[in-house]
């Protein structure tokens, strides 16, 4: 093989790596925004549970 074909392998190499990484972090960064709106969701769910129970705890103490 000559000089030109070496160089042509190294650039197809280059190529597939580069596209593997940028592949690579777009799924984890879409991956990354799905799972921190998710622990979002959690989060404001078990607050939105906590105050619950405390108002109807407070609510059935006043009334007793």
């Amino acid at each position: 093989m000559n000089h030109n074909s070496y160089r042509w392998i190294l650039y197809v190499i280059t190529t597939v790596i580069i596209g593997t990484l940028t592949i690579q972090i777009y799924w984890n960064y879409k991956n990354y925004l799905v799972n921190k709106q998710q622990l979002i969701n959690d989060v404001q769910q078990s607050l939105d549970d906590a105050v619950e129970g405390y108002y109807a705890d407070l609510a059935q103490s006043e009334t007793i």
